[in-house]
């Protein structure tokens, strides 16, 4: 007798519905610990690039928040790579700890970076700023992989994931340029901190979650 190989896809795991649900309550407890962090957020989209903010987030909240948005970059990136074949919690939890170990390199990076460059003035509204967008993106990009769950068609396609991290990277582009560019030097700095804190992580990123979900 043949035996068919039981393949599993983004649409018939039972898993990925319940890493949603952990990724939503994480978004909960983030504006539970904090109340009103998350209108904070979206409100500095339209908020002035050099507007800092005195309600600076609790230590719990940004723990959960960050939880929030690495374990949702990851989410999106696995089901944007995925193409067709076994689809497992293994690479989901290893694109998440890559995530992570990115997060916090670039973190490193970007004080390297203001302390390189004398931005270190402007760096708290930047990262603030930055990480805003980070987690109103995370919050669509959630609701980017319920639409992949719920429509086959959907599995695989890189147009949504693409769009909003356009759309991310625009408008941190033009927080930063009509905040920080002061002088022609100024606009080296900022070009510095974008490709090399803001566009090659993402790709990278990208990069290692093809390697993962094709081979694992």
């Amino acid at each position: 007798m043949i035996s068919v190989p039981h393949i599993e896809t983004i649409n018939s795991i039972a898993w990925t519905p319940w890493a949603v649900l952990l990724l939503a309550l994480l978004l909960g407890l983030t504006e539970w610990t904090h109340q009103g962090y998350v209108g904070s957020c979206l409100r500095s989209v339209f908020s002035a690039p050099e507007r800092r903010y005195e309600d600076s987030p609790k230590i719990l909240t940004r723990f959960f928040c960050v939880m929030f948005c690495v374990g949702t970059f990851a989410l999106s990136l696995c089901t944007v790579c995925y193409t067709d074949g076994r689809f497992s919690l293994v690479p989901f939890l290893l694109t998440g700890i890559v995530t992570l170990a990115v997060v916090g390199l670039r973190s490193v990076l970007v004080d390297i970076t203001a302390w390189v460059f004398s931005f270190s003035g402007d760096l708290p509204a930047i990262r603030i700023h930055t990480w805003a967008l980070w987690t109103i993106t995370s919050v669509f990009l959630l609701s980017g992989v319920l639409l992949v769950i719920h429509i086959p068609a959907l599995t695989g396609n890189k147009w949504l994931f693409g769009t909003l991290l356009v759309a991310y990277w625009a408008v941190v582009l033009w927080k930063m340029l009509r905040g920080y560019m002061r002088s022609m030097l100024s606009i080296l700095y900022i070009s510095v901190y974008f490709v090399t804190l803001e566009v090659l992580p993402v790709g990278g990123l990208l990069l290692v979650a093809q390697k993962i979900v094709s081979n694992i």
